[in-house]
């Protein structure tokens, strides 16, 4: 668990964050509060993923154990990202509905966007963060988004195919 009287720093940038997307001090506020809530069980969640070991027969016919995995594993730094993008989505949606003080801007629903995209992709791994961002944001080709990815893996065996690039975009 985050040491909060010792991490100013993280409480700082997760209200920055916070702030960033739904654009209220008191929002942001109870943004972060309800994030920190949720941190200690989130983490708890995750470190019991660690135990499970995947068994049984694949595809291939070799057992599942033997094939690297894809899950994802956060910090607990991330975790608190996420959980803001989480914790942040009421108040967008009152936003976007006109259901609060002010109007969402073209701005604002930029913001959201790109944190929906963000929340979505991460959620799987770092391939569909690759695609998500590289393809629906800035528009690459896909040679490009191709490129990106195997610096980020470096691993020619994972390598996937062009046309897996275009029929998940």
């Amino acid at each position: 668990m985050i040491a909060v009287s010792s991490n100013d720093g993280l409480l700082n940038r997760a209200f920055n964050l916070a702030s960033f997307i739904v654009g209220d001090r008191e929002a942001a506020l109870r943004v972060v509060r309800g994030a920190l809530g949720k941190l200690q069980v989130t983490v708890s969640t995750q470190g019991k993923r660690l135990y499970y070991r995947p068994i049984g027969r694949g595809w291939s016919g070799k057992t599942i154990s033997k094939h690297s995995r894809n899950n994802i594993f956060f910090n607990e730094t991330h975790l608190l990202q996420r959980l803001i993008y989480l914790e942040s989505e009421p108040y967008e949606i009152a936003l976007e509905r006109g259901k609060s003080a002010t109007y969402a801007t073209e701005e604002d629903l930029v913001i959201h966007f790109v944190k929906h995209l963000t929340k979505k992709t991460i959620k799987r791994n770092s391939f569909y963060v690759t695609l998500g961002l590289s393809r629906l944001l800035h528009s690459y080709t896909t040679g490009g988004t191709i490129d990106s990815y195997n610096c980020q893996i470096q691993l020619p065996r994972r390598v996937k195919d062009h046309y897996y690039y275009r029929s998940l975009k």
